[in-house]
């Protein structure tokens, strides 16, 4: 039975971590006509076609005339599933703007524009919805962080629900090891209401997620066009996909505590949501997604001693064998903590320059200077977890009087309390950080794309 265990949770990793999960945006590659091109003739069709494989059913193509007048045009979609053909009417001489919007299968929204003219000349100053080819193309990309902060605060809220519930599930089950009948599980209750409380929080987060994506390719107040959109996103892309996938896992966790053979199952379990968040992160490379995947389960793992044992020193009975228990227990999560906040550690390093490319991009855009705050309180976070490991534990351990011991725990706990909000405050950055665009994405040739990100 333990070969099998091991062998399905290998599985489960590896499919999450395999590099067809990760994808890049859709970025704009080729356009017919070309940015900037001035014609003779009047096309026949607009054509764009993106890096990535996009929802043909819901992305769009607008052609506006130099009044700013939109063009009628029949839009299709593409020869392969990485484009879309505008077939517009014979067009007068003017200048001619064209914008679309476009949702990847990744789950990102990218919009952009670029304009031609037929039979006149472009002027040389460009409009200011449109932008420029090249390295000013980067400066004037805005991360969806900025334009609208309901995202960053849905994907921090739904990374402190996850990680504080597996967090919970390793301690139990883990450092804490509560016995297997379930008359002897004190906290089945608790564990109950949190997968419950997993379920409606992101039922609700992933309805919030596919109707503002859905929201963004409404015209006016078109409500079926919304809702047309929505059942596209959620058959057709990632975030559609992990909207039904993440209730329903925590739904199964929830009926899972009524059969004695739930700690397996539920460890399956978490580790397959676990996975869902590096199908919706920046990652995209074979290293970044193994890196992101090893990052989060190491956040678990620390977290979870840190949460369990600050709730267990407010509701453990202050008697000195449970007193020396809980010392016990400690003493074995601060040789797992150290492992943990290793591999955290260098897996974060990992993803930062992958992910940031230079010290220029680390101090100079809003991706780094989110980043340097997380950096800053994990730093000292690891200051605090070190003086548990090589300082405070250690001298507990010497100390003969009982009196004396409880007092060195007491403080010590108190060092558990900082700890745990370090991490926390630490976690919190990482969520902004999801949603918001690394400087190094940005490399493509034609016109410019603003993003809106899921994670």
């Amino acid at each position: 039975m333990g070969k099998i265990k091991f062998i399905l949770y290998i599985l489960v990793i590896f499919f999450f971590t395999s590099p067809m999960i990760g994808e890049a945006h859709a970025y704009l590659t080729q356009s017919s006509p070309s940015q900037e091109t001035q014609l003779e003739e009047s096309p026949t069709e607009i054509k764009v076609q993106f890096s990535e494989p996009i929802d043909t059913a819901i992305s769009q193509i607008k052609l506006k005339n130099g009044d700013g007048d939109v063009m009628e045009g029949e839009l299709l979609s593409g020869e392969e599933d990485n484009s879309l053909v505008l077939l517009i009417p014979e067009l007068e001489n003017d200048r001619y703007h064209v914008s679309w919007q476009v949702l990847a299968l990744d789950s990102h929204i990218t919009e952009g524009s670029f304009r031609f003219s037929v039979g006149e000349e472009l002027p040389k100053q460009l409009p200011e919805d449109t932008v420029t080819i090249g390295a000013e193309a980067e400066e004037q990309v805005v991360p969806s962080s900025e334009r609208d902060g309901f995202l960053s605060i849905l994907r921090v809220l739904e990374n402190l629900v996850f990680v504080v519930i597996a967090s919970w599930y390793v301690f139990i089950y883990h450092f804490w090891k509560r016995k297997e009948s379930l008359e002897d599980y004190p906290s089945l209750r608790t564990e109950r209401r949190l997968y419950f409380s997993g379920f409606l929080l992101f039922t609700m987060s992933g309805m919030s997620h596919v109707f503002w994506r859905a929201r963004q390719f409404m015209e006016g107040e078109d409500l079926q066009l919304m809702w047309q959109s929505a059942e596209s996103i959620v058959i057709s892309s990632v975030i559609g996909w992990m909207a039904i996938l993440r209730p329903l896992l925590f739904l199964l966790l929830f009926g899972l505590t009524f059969l004695s053979l739930s700690k397996w199952l539920s460890a399956l379990l978490l580790l397959v949501f676990l996975g869902s968040f590096t199908v919706t992160s920046h990652a995209t490379g074979f290293g970044e997604v193994v890196s992101h995947y090893m990052h989060m389960s190491m956040v678990v793992i620390w977290i979870g001693g840190l949460l369990g044992f600050t709730v267990m020193s407010f509701t453990l009975p202050s008697e000195p064998d449970l007193m020396m228990l809980f010392h016990k227990r400690l003493r074995k999560f601060s040789k797992v903590a150290l492992t943990s906040v290793i591999l955290l550690s260098a897996s974060g390093l990992w993803l930062s320059y992958r992910l940031v490319g230079s010290m220029e991009n680390l101090f100079a855009s809003v991706y780094g200077e989110t980043l340097l705050w997380k950096i800053g309180f994990f730093v000292i976070a690891i200051i605090v977890a070190a003086f548990h490991r090589f300082v405070w534990l250690p001298n507990l351990k010497k100390l003969r009087g009982m009196q004396d011991k409880q007092q060195q725990l007491k403080a010590l706990v108190w060092g558990l309390r900082l700890e745990l909000i370090l991490v926390i405050v630490s976690l919190v950055f990482a969520g902004m950080l999801s949603t918001t665009s690394p400087p190094t994405e940005i490399d493509h040739d034609h016109g410019t794309e603003t993003e809106n990100h899921d994670h």
